[in-house]
């Protein structure tokens, strides 16, 4: 071999190494759960837009049927009542990057109950997270999931989960490795990571089981729109009709807020010496009528943030 070509193998050699020691570089954690030793310390939660009482959806570390092998796994349930349910799981992962956005890809599989086929499009399969502990208020999650098979801003639609009538494994397999989900951390490096299956309302939907998470954490660099002035807020509802929490990500102080009307009529001012200190960060909204509304929230440095709110009756 000349002198030349073997140069060129030499540096393409060093260069694939570079890029593979780059990658290694990049790869933050990579985390497992066999879920049939124990649910691994996740939370299961359920938001349900059904109001009957009848059926209750359920999340949960659950055995499998009889004739699975594979034991036990985490267990999302729909109630069946016909309505549109989002069946998650989250847990908090710390000891990352404040304020810093990670790639994270993930493969997962799933055991189907029953015997029936299940069709592409009936369930589909979410994963993302939130810098801040996911809640369901009046059946609603506090982070955006995107619709049926679409996104949202938190989390990322990786597909129908669907089986074939002689499947008689009642297996499915799926990862995102082409498409990750991105998620933010909070200013304490702490991410809620989310995984989860929305149904499809008037769909009969079986119980999955999930067997096995995998999950692969890659940095991706500081949120700069965090780190300026595309502030994060997120509303939580509380026992009082149309009365909400809300926390902002970054933290930060609000130093008011302003409601306007969607015409753009303002319609209500809350000045810091007026509310906030002694309701900190609540918006008592009870005295408009219903209808979709803005709020500004002014921050420090004359920062500010605009927020869509609809009140209801």
């Amino acid at each position: 071999m000349c002198s030349a070509a073997k140069h060129i193998r030499r540096l393409l050699t060093i260069g694939l190494l570079a890029g593979f020691s780059a990658f290694l570089q990049a790869q933050t954690e990579v985390y497992s759960w066999m879920f049939k030793n124990g649910d691994g310390e996740w939370i299961g939660m359920a938001a349900s837009e059904s109001k009957s009482r009848d059926g209750r959806p359920f999340v949960g570390w659950m055995p499998l049927p009889k004739n699975d092998s594979a034991g036990k796994g985490m267990l999302f349930s729909s109630s069946h009542t016909g309505a549109g349910e989002f069946l998650f799981i989250f847990k908090p992962f710390g000891g990352l990057k404040p304020n810093s956005l990670y790639r994270i890809s993930t493969a997962s599989s799933f055991t189907l109950a029953g015997t029936d086929s299940l069709e592409p499009g009936k369930l589909h399969l979410k994963v993302g997270g939130t810098p801040i502990r996911p809640k369901v208020n009046s059946g609603r999650p506090n982070f955006s999931k995107g619709k049926g098979s679409e996104g949202g801003r938190d989390l990322s639609c990786i597909g129908s989960i669907h089986v074939q009538k002689n499947d008689t494994a009642r297996r499915f397999f799926a990862q995102n490795y082409d498409a990750p989900a991105i998620v933010a951390t909070n200013h304490t490096g702490m991410l809620y990571l989310i995984v989860g299956l929305e149904t499809k309302p008037d769909a009969y939907t079986p119980d999955a089981y999930l067997n096995t998470l995998r999950i692969w954490f890659d940095y991706v660099g500081q949120d700069s729109a965090l780190l300026t002035t595309d502030y994060r807020i997120y509303f939580n509802e509380t026992d009082k009709p149309n009365a909400y929490t809300f926390e902002v990500v970054p933290e930060e102080d609000v130093l008011s807020y302003n409601i306007y009307s969607k015409e753009g009529h303002l319609v209500l001012v809350e000045e810091e010496t007026d509310c906030l200190p002694s309701c900190p960060n609540l918006i008592d909204a009870s005295i408009l009528p219903p209808d979709d509304y803005f709020v500004e929230f002014v921050l420090p440095n004359n920062r500010r943030v605009v927020r869509s709110l609809h009140i209801h009756e």
